[in-house]
């Protein structure tokens, strides 16, 4: 009980110095959004800095180093998109047309809720409660801000937990209902994987190429087992990691993909389907043997 006051005390303190300190990255977004989008757009080393600075910040408190916390090259890809699409001005935009509501109450929220506190977060319970209609709540031990990049196994758990206890489950023995915290456990350590891949063997890829995807979605997600009809984005992918498997489908398989058709098709199933359209639409790729020089 004393730990959890001496969080809870941290946390409200942090407040405080965001508005004094690393806050002030808000206050001038919210203030010189324009000012700031030129030196941001002119400098790729002025766009490293303003993004990895914040990455140091409010990562895992624990690493020693930020690529400790976040793949130096989950950093880079996050900063590229800003630089080369030249959106620093227009994400800068977004805090000054919102800065008036800073000061503002919010209603109180009756959408159901769920909340995951990640170490070095100032996520304060009852001010959360406060506003919001909060059904699940989860602090863990490790992870940080950037919780999808830092901890996605984590996060992926506690979302499909939450989301468990909204959604109803089938009829059993005892008449069936809504699964209750202690049923949404129960389905992710016995019924799935961590993940919460499914284990019936209906699943399981059903011809060469959906294996070798398969393949790959397990490679880039860190996972075990990936079956024909599980999502890339219901197994913890997102833009990032989908850049990446286009670029070992490319490599490993020699088939025209792109990340739009990841997005469209996120199955092993629909995505396998998408690339033969593509290769009976016309010539794709060809897979070059290793050693090989290009143009032979």
């Amino acid at each position: 009980r004393r730990r959890n006051a001496a969080v809870r005390r941290r946390r409200r303190g942090g407040y405080g110095s965001c508005s004094r300190g690393s806050g002030c990255y808000a206050h001038l977004q919210a203030t010189r959004p324009q000012t700031l989008s030129y030196a941001l757009t002119d400098s790729p080393v002025g766009q490293l800095a303003w993004i990895v600075e914040k990455f140091k910040d409010w990562t895992d408190p624990a690493a020693a180093l930020l690529e400790d916390a976040v793949e130096k090259g989950l950093i880079l890809t996050d900063v590229s998109l800003y630089w080369l699409t030249s959106t620093a001005g227009s994400s800068a935009r977004s805090y000054c047309e919102s800065v008036e509501l800073w000061s503002q109450l919010p209603e109180r929220s009756p959408v159901p809720t769920g909340v995951a506190v990640f170490p070095g977060d100032l996520t304060v319970r009852a001010l959360a409660e406060r506003d919001n209609t909060v059904i699940h709540w989860s602090e863990f031990g490790r992870g940080g801000h950037f919780a999808a990049l830092e901890a996605p196994d984590l996060l992926v758990q506690d979302i499909r937990v939450f989301f468990r206890k909204l959604r109803p489950v089938a009829a059993g023995p005892e008449g069936g209902g809504r699964a209750d915290e202690g049923s949404s456990s129960t389905a992710v350590t016995d019924g799935t994987t961590a993940l919460g891949q499914s284990a019936d063997a209906a699943n399981s890829p059903s011809t060469q190429r959906e294996e070798a995807l398969a393949t790959l979605y397990a490679e880039v997600l860190g996972v075990d087992e990936v079956g024909r009809d599980d999502g890339f984005f219901s197994l913890g992918g997102h833009s990032q990691l989908a850049i990446r498997l286009v670029v070992r489908i490319r490599s490993r398989l020699g088939v025209k993909v792109a990340v739009g058709d990841v997005f469209d098709c996120p199955s092993v199933a629909a995505l396998a389907e998408r690339l033969a359209d593509a290769e009976a639409s016309g010539p794709g790729l060809r897979p070059m043997p290793r050693g090989t020089a290009a143009g032979r």
